[in-house]
């Protein structure tokens, strides 16, 4: 064709050229002017071209070809066509015919007149180009030629309604979009073989590798018609073809968003069963559609191939995905490396638009592995990606709250609420943040203060009451009532208490279908030994929530708080049969049995609670874990007796571990000693609370809990060697749990040996100070050893942390009565006899206070 016939040009000309190549229109210009002075013979047709060329392209790169600019193009690149018209007027035009008409069907197609755009190509006979190309300049033009077409086949309806010829049309169509995406492809790596260094123009680069609209709507375009057409393999297999070419510094940014595109298409369409790992070669179908350009050369280009497709990278020696995850894993961090880098940091007003855009792409990558890490339950892996986003997140609210919740996820609290706080910085009107803040200080980090002020801010902020306010007074009833457990004023804790219930009770009228609000309030005034109300309200919750777990235990020891042990019992049955493995539950069951004097029933419910802690954790445990104790559990669940006709002296090894009788034991050899007890129970002392932390202390603390229960069992049939077996136990697998200490002071007090289980006592309070039994028997041991000041003030120290306990009334009205103050004596029994008469089996404050 006349593109390979030219003869060889002047040294003008060639400029020219490199100019064009390069785009360097504004030179370009310059220089063709020049060629229009100097009355260069055959070079009108030239002149022309470039001057048409040039006024076409500086508009594109202001203003896309897109259906919404045609009629600023048809204005603005009135005199490009009239240069373009002129220009094959020319006697030497066949000499630049074919780059005129390209040239003029990207004009068409600018400016709406797609029919006219496919005639130019159609004249141009792109599937008939030469077999040499003489430069980039003329491969990108073909390139583009080849998607215009497609956009305009695209634009332009069929005259007939055959199914047939639909579909005809679309896979030419789709042919075009792929011949286009691998000559763009290739043209970017030829781009970056020949240029050795930018070339810039008085100090400003020049970008001759933007690809601009046209080719990067080819390069995406081609898999989205797969995926719209239904051939979801032709789509991926795409995808992965072009991911394939040798990378470019200006192919980034378009790996990128192709990575990021072809993970969401995996995501979201794709599960282990569809999944087909990437294979090696093209398919025989792609490399059948491409024959019509598959012989066309580029001289003077290195790559292995003779046709117009990228050079790929060999596939030897890789690393293959046989995943779904593990390829769009892959996939994003690849994406998320590029966008990562790519952001634009500075806060000058002059890059805010480029800011941005970088941001928002990058976040379009983290989104997708957040969805990713999720669904994988990886949230740890996810904070660490998410952290890589604060060198660029300022004031990026999304960032922020993604990397908080991922914290949340990832078990990491205290760091989750620390981001949380500047996420309520950026965005003080977002009552969700301040909600979140202040679940994560009431259930985790136990900061009651944080909590309540979070919640004021909801309150306060919200003109207008709804669910979020409704929801801010039940966090802010909790937080007071958890304060007021903590209070050592008895003024305070009433002060507190009454905050928590009319909290409750405005949370209630906000919502009245919130059976939370009713819960919670019932628990309140449980606690407050208001039994009669709150029987009324966990009524209620029930009625709006027949299912809920706390509700049903919290009516279960309201009832034994009446003494309705038989009712409570029934209840606790029908709670099972719903939820057969809690085992809050089953430990109330025990208790109930006790008080209906079923002692062996608890002990048929222990063995259970002993079976559900094998078949549960025993599975989850290393071998090396599974040594810790001394394999008691596994001697009595081989024995096919109940308990009640086991002795556990039959199995405790005598000569292991610390004995009971033991007085010289490690608690009480030094203050030193002591001071590592004291450290080393904090992970012990977790085991007296309701929500005891994941992973195998979890597991190690529900065994010496069942172990213990075993063991008031055992005691309360006066069976106290099998009792202190049980405790034995308990004490070899946390020997510095203060429940295990106690327990031991127990069986010292049943055999009268009160100095031993003064020791013990004591050794529990040091370690746990509000344990409020621990302080009552300390009390009563000093009583009984005829230390009454002693006695006195252990028991006033428990009555003032928990003045609900009746045992500790009872008690200290002993001691007052035998120093002879026998009208204090009286008020305390008399309080003890008012609060025995309304004592649950086990204290309400074992019911977790949940917020969801």
């Amino acid at each position: 064709t006349n593109m390979a016939a030219r003869s060889k040009p002047g040294r003008l000309e060639v400029e020219v050229e490199k100019c064009r190549a390069e785009g360097n229109w504004t030179k370009a210009m310059e220089l063709v002017r020049q060629l229009e002075r100097g009355k260069h013979s055959g070079l009108e047709p030239l002149v022309q071209l470039v001057l048409g060329e040039t006024k076409l392209e500086l508009h594109l790169q202001q203003v896309p070809p897109k259906e919404e600019n045609i009629t600023k193009a048809s204005r603005a690149l009135a005199e490009a066509r009239r240069h373009f018209n002129d220009a094959l007027k020319g006697e030497h035009k066949q000499k630049w015919a074919e780059e005129i008409l390209l040239l003029q069907g990207k004009l068409n197609y600018a400016t709406g007149n797609y029919e006219d755009a496919l005639g130019c190509f159609c004249k141009a006979r792109l599937e008939e180009l030469s077999a040499n190309i003489q430069n980039n300049r003329i491969l990108r033009l073909i390139a583009e030629a080849y998607a215009l077409k497609a956009m305009s086949l695209e634009k332009v309806p069929l005259k007939t309604f055959s199914k047939m010829k639909q579909a005809e049309r679309e896979e030419e169509i789709i042919s075009l979009y792929e011949h286009s995406g691998d000559m763009a492809l290739l043209y970017l790596q030829e781009c970056e073989k020949g240029q050795k260094a930018t070339p810039t123009v008085g100090g400003v680069t020049i970008n001759n590798t933007d690809l601009g609209h046209v080719l990067e709507t080819a390069i995406y375009r081609t898999p989205v018609l797969h995926l719209k057409n239904g051939d979801l393999s032709r789509g991926i297999g795409r995808f992965r073809e072009m991911l394939r070419a040798v990378e470019a510094r200006c192919t980034q940014n378009l790996r990128q968003t192709l990575a990021r595109q072809l993970s969401e298409v995996l995501l979201r369409a794709v599960c282990e069963k569809t999944y087909s790992p990437p294979v090696d070669p093209p398919s025989a179908t792609t490399v059948q559609k491409r024959v019509s350009v598959a012989d066309i050369k580029v001289p003077g280009s290195s790559t292995a191939s003779p046709s117009l497709r990228p050079k790929l990278y060999p596939s030897e020696g890789v690393f293959v995905p046989s995943q779904d995850t593990e390829e769009s894993l892959l996939l994003l961090l690849l994406s998320e490396a590029i966008a990562n880098r790519e952001v634009v940091l500075s806060r000058a007003p002059e890059h805010k638009e480029s800011r941005i855009q970088t941001v928002s792409n990058a976040s379009a990558v983290y989104d997708l592995l957040t969805i990713l890490l999720i669904r994988r339950s990886q949230p740890g892996l996810l904070a660490e990606i998410l952290e890589r986003t604060m060198k660029f997140g300022f004031d990026e609210f999304h960032l922020w709250y993604q990397f908080g919740l991922s914290l949340l996820a990832a078990g990491k609290y205290a760091r989750a609420v620390r981001v949380l706080r500047e996420c309520h910085t950026i965005q003080p009107d977002n009552h969700t943040v301040c909600l979140f803040v202040a679940k994560l200080c009431i259930e985790h980090l136990h900061q009651w203060e944080d909590a309540v002020i979070f919640c004021k801010k909801v309150i306060e902020r919200d003109c207008e009451p709804s669910l979020h306010t409704s929801r801010a007074f039940l966090m802010l009833g909790v937080a007071y009532s958890m304060q007021a457990a903590e209070a050592k004023l008895m003024s305070a804790r009433h002060e507190l208490q009454k905050k928590a219930l009319d909290a409750f009770n405005r949370s209630h009228t906000l919502d009245p279908g919130d059976h939370l609000a009713l819960f919670h309030l019932g628990l309140q005034l449980a606690l407050q030994r208001q039994i009669v109300e709150a029987l009324q309200q966990v009524q209620q919750a029930l009625q709006l929530r027949p299912d809920h777990l706390p509700s049903l235990h919290l009516l279960a020891l309201l009832l034994s708080a009446g003494k309705q042990h038989t009712e409570a019992r029934q209840l606790v049955d029908a709670a099972l049969s719903e939820y057969p493995q809690n085992s809050s539950l089953l430990f109330t069951k025990v208790k109930l049995a006790v008080a209906c004097g079923d002692a062996e029933e608890a002990l048929v419910t222990c063995k259970h609670l002993l079976q559900l802690w094998k078949d549960t954790f025993e599975p989850t445990l290393k071998e090396e874990e599974r040594r810790r104790g001394s394999g008691l559990i596994d001697k009595v669940m081989a024995d096919k007796r109940s308990l009640a006709q086991i002795h556990i002296t039959e199995f405790s090894d005598g000569d292991s571990g610390l004995h009971l009788t033991d007085t010289g034991s490690v608690y009480a050899d030094s203050i030193a000693a002591s001071k590592v007890e004291k450290a080393l129970s904090e992970v012990a002392s977790s085991l007296n609370s309701y929500t005891p932390k994941p992973g195998p202390q979890q597991a190690w603390a529900m065994q010496v809990h069942i172990w213990l229960n075993i063991a008031d069992v055992y005691l309360s049939m006066g069976k106290v060697e099998d009792a202190r077996a049980c405790v034995q136990e308990a004490h070899t697998i946390f020997p510095y749990s203060h429940l295990v200490i106690y327990k031991r002071g127990c069986i010292h007090e049943m055999k009268y040996e009160y100095t031993e289980a003064k020791k013990c006592f004591s050794d529990a309070t040091a370690i746990n100070p509000s344990h409020v039994p621990s302080l009552q028997h300390l009390g009563i041991s000093h009583y009984h050893l005829g230390n009454l000041v002693q006695g006195e003030k252990a028991l006033r120290d428990a009555v003032n942390i928990d003045n609900t306990a009746h045992e500790a009334w009872a008690n200290l009205g002993k001691v007052l009565e035998a120093q002879g103050d026998h009208l204090a004596a009286t008020d305390c029994y008399f309080t003890a006899l008012e609060l025995e008469a309304s004592s649950p089996v086990v204290q309400f404050s074992i019911i977790p206070k949940q917020l969801h």
